[in-house]
């Protein structure tokens, strides 16, 4: 989901739980972030023309060391 933002108010809608995320102005393109409502783990999809687009982080595999 994308929200239309101004130079004030940088942010993004979370995908899960629907709520504004406030975004630093330096946010980039895949950085992880974290809801502040539900919790989730979010990344940065696209920032296009001040749209930002939040999509829900892909759940982390065990890594078995190999």
């Amino acid at each position: 989901m994308s929200l239309r933002t101004t130079k004030e108010n940088l942010g993004g809608s979370c995908p899960v739980c629907e709520e504004v995320t406030r975004l630093s102005e330096g946010v980039e393109e895949s950085e992880i972030l974290t809801c502040h409502n539900c919790q989730s783990q979010l990344v940065v999809a696209s920032i296009d023309n001040r749209v930002v687009t939040l999509e829900e982080a892909p759940a982390m595999e065990e890594d078995w060391g190999e």
